[in-house]
């Protein structure tokens, strides 16, 4: 489970120590773990696809990280974990695993607490003196990483620890008053948001990073996409990725995956009406399909990509659209002809182009950054694996053209320091590609009079989607 570039907060393990008599007597890695497991409580990829408010950890993992049934052993003596006694192999997912009332209750007081400056340690105990390097030089598989642009400044992203303060406030403000029982969706978002607030606002007052700075490093993946490690800005909440970045310049491509597609299709004389259509109003296309399954425009911008990325149009409760936004609307949406013709080209579009594509001696597909797909791979995982790659090298022709500016990488975007040309990134981008792509723009400023808002908004989601299952 652990990486060798892994670091958490000394104070919160002394903490553990503290409440745990006997924890400190373990083997430091074991104490590390356990210690990650909490920590990472708030990474989405953690969540639990079954069981509601729970974690999710594959046994593999555990056995790697403790040795065979040592998870069990500890967790049986200090009570770590509630864990459930259910699984399911078919359906892919673990047991669940729930923090203890005195967990949580110890959690919770972390996060509530004043953060101060703390020492980061490593796996191995000893002190994290500097930031690692901004990008690994082995992917995700231990092959070489794909060369990238010399950005040092990458591994230490300047945060705006006054705003996310502000924002720490008002979520303690917020949760202090929706005691009732019958807002649980709303006081999880919160909890949550508070949760990755506090975790930012830690890791920016670290001594190897200094304060006001938050250590980021990113691994390549097999397409080429830079994934950053743990919890970061990449993958935060919107609003606490705001606060974090307030007064920076946030660009995105365009409608990424599905330019980049409908391109890839003309190239193979394949014409991808519906998918121009949207290109061209987007906006609307999303405020037509909202409306029509009666779903949230953000809702519908989530089925849109997943459409893209091979996710089943049938109403079985456990894929990916009917859990994200419950069955009957998924059946609603599944019955929206612009929802329908979108998917169908996309499947068309994908047989056209990977028909089409050369491959290697081996039956591999390379993408733009190199990158090779095993011939075994799921035909929607190529097309991602094509799209990808594009992605990435237009990732790395605005690092090339700006790389004091910018600050945090993104799958489809980042963040600068200062307003930058898009009009130069996208002419490179095609110079170097081929893909015309357009960079989106927009100034993130934190208002914590937003925050209930958005948590209202999150809560009306969440309760729809809970009366529809």
């Amino acid at each position: 489970m652990t990486l060798t570039q892994d670091v958490l907060p000394n104070d919160f393990i002394e903490q553990l120590r503290t409440a745990y008599p006997g924890l400190a007597s373990l083997p430091f890695e074991h104490q590390f773990e356990l210690t990650r497991m909490i920590w990472g409580a708030s990474i989405k990829g953690r969540f639990h696809k079954h069981f509601d408010d729970a974690l999710s950890f594959h046994y593999a993992d555990l056995d790697e990280a403790f040795g065979r049934g040592g998870f069990s052993r500890i967790n049986d003596q200090f009570q770590f974990f509630d864990v459930s006694t259910n699984w399911s192999a078919q359906d892919g997912w673990t047991r669940g695993y729930r923090f203890s009332s005195k967990l949580e209750e110890l959690f919770g007081s972390y996060q509530r607490a004043c953060p101060a400056v703390t020492t980061l340690l490593r796996s191995n105990g000893t002190a994290c003196r500097i930031p690692y390097k901004a990008i690994g030089s082995k992917d995700l598989r231990g092959s070489n990483a794909t060369r990238w642009p010399s950005c040092p400044h990458l591994n230490q992203v300047p945060v705006s620890i006054g705003a996310l303060e502000e924002l720490r406030s008002e979520l303690l403000e917020l949760l202090e008053n929706s005691a009732a029982p019958e807002r649980d969706h709303y006081k999880s978002r919160l909890n949550r948001w508070l949760s990755v607030t506090a975790f930012v606002l830690r890791m920016s007052l670290s001594t190897s990073a200094g304060r006001g700075y938050m250590a980021h490093r990113y691994i390549e993946a097999e397409s080429g996409r830079l994934y950053a490690q743990g919890l970061s800005l990449q993958n935060a909440p919107r609003l606490v990725k705001t606060a974090a970045l307030d007064g920076t310049w946030e660009y995105d491509f365009s409608n990424c995956h599905y330019t980049i597609f409908e391109q890839m299709c003309r190239r193979q004389g394949y014409n991808c009406v519906a998918i121009r259509d949207y290109l061209n109003a987007k906006n609307s296309v999303r405020e037509a399909i909202a409306e029509k399954a009666r779903i949230s425009i953000a809702q519908a911008k989530e089925c849109l990509i997943a459409i893209m990325y091979g996710a089943s149009t049938t109403l079985w409760h456990k894929n990916a659209i009917p859990m994200a936004i419950g069955v009957d609307a998924a059946k609603r949406l599944f019955s929206v002809p612009l929802f329908r013709a979108l998917r169908e080209e996309i499947k068309g579009g994908t047989k056209a182009v990977l028909s089409s594509w050369p491959r290697q001696q081996n039956g591999r597909l390379c993408n733009e950054v190199g990158k090779a797909i095993v011939p075994s791979a799921r035909q929607m995982q190529k097309m991602a694996h094509l799209i990808q790659g594009v992605e990435a090298r237009a990732l790395k022709c605005a690092l090339e053209l700006f790389p004091e500016e910018i600050l945090l990488l993104q799958h489809d975007g980042f963040a600068a320091r200062s307003r930058l040309d898009t009009k130069a990134v996208s002419e490179r981008v095609s110079e170097v590609t081929g893909y015309q792509l357009l960079l989106e723009e927009v100034r993130l400023r934190f208002a914590n009079s937003d925050v209930g808002l958005m948590a209202q908004a999150e809560e009306l989601n969440e309760n729809r989607k809970a009366s529809e299952k």
